[in-house]
């Protein structure tokens, strides 16, 4: 077995939310792939009716093993911004693994704030290394808010890899970690056994895309199929290519742009 990986993320699949953060998970499946023990640490938060509720479970998945601590509550966004709570809460199931004999060698937190801030917390208290995979496109919005921008940038300063998932996003983070080396693009994990890519002809002048999703908008930011529509409608008229869009789910938020076209 080669390093010992602790996992900090706020986005995981669960039984009741199957597609939530698949390519969190995709990252860390690749990651045991490679001969590595893993372990995740995933802050459930989740909007529920009731003032407040908490749930603490494990189980073994075929990406190592997994501590959930669950937060219910109609109040659930203030949960994600209390960091001082979520590191007390992060340090106790460190202590934990401490006592199963799990000390990691490194910490992969996964975006900026929360987890990347919890990431921060540990590894500068415990001495551990830390990289941070970068997916969310607030990354600058918080890096410059006015009340968690400065514990963002140390969390961001702390880790000594910065591994966005596109080019775009990495232009954005070198603003904030301008080190050479510091900042590199790790594109989200396909598992390659599903999709292939197909050589394209080159007499065909026609691109075709598909856009899988849950479009549903409730108590979470929802999909905006409009930037979509506006970007690959851009691109047709500028590079003359016939463009077809292949939309793959469902949710109220589709159901409106299909009711105008209607």
């Amino acid at each position: 077995m080669g390093y010992k990986v602790l996992f900090i993320t706020f986005w995981y699949p669960t039984a009741d939310n199957p597609v939530n953060g698949t390519f969190i998970r995709e990252h860390a499946r690749a990651i045991r792939a490679q001969g590595h023990e893993t372990v995740i640490l995933h802050f459930n938060i989740v909007y529920d009716r009731k003032l407040f509720s908490k749930v603490e479970q494990t189980e073994t998945l075929p990406e190592g093993r997994i501590y959930r601590f669950e937060i219910r509550s109609r109040y659930y966004k203030w949960f994600y911004h209390a960091y001082p709570l979520l590191k007390q809460i992060a340090l106790r199931i460190y202590g934990s693994l401490s006592k199963e004999r799990f000390i990691p060698d490194i910490i992969h937190s996964n975006v900026v704030f929360p987890s990347g801030v919890i990431g921060y917390y540990l590894g500068k208290r415990f001495r551990i290394p830390a990289v941070m995979t970068e997916h969310w496109s607030g990354f600058k919005s918080f890096c410059g808010h006015p009340l968690f921008g400065r514990i963002s940038r140390r969390a961001v300063g702390y880790h000594s890899k910065i591994l966005p998932v596109s080019d775009y996003l990495a232009g954005i983070i070198r603003n904030y970690k301008p080190e050479a080396g510091a900042v590199r693009v790790v594109p989200n994990i396909v598992d390659q056994n599903i999709y292939t890519l197909k050589p394209p002809r080159q007499t065909d002048n026609k691109l075709v895309f598909t856009a899988v999703a849950n479009w549903q908008a409730r108590k979470v930011p929802a999909k905006r199929p409009d930037i979509i529509f506006g970007a690959l409608k851009a691109f047709a008229e500028s590079s003359q290519k016939k463009i077809i869009l292949n939309i793959v789910g469902e949710g109220s938020t589709l159901r409106i742009y299909q009711e105008s076209r209607d």
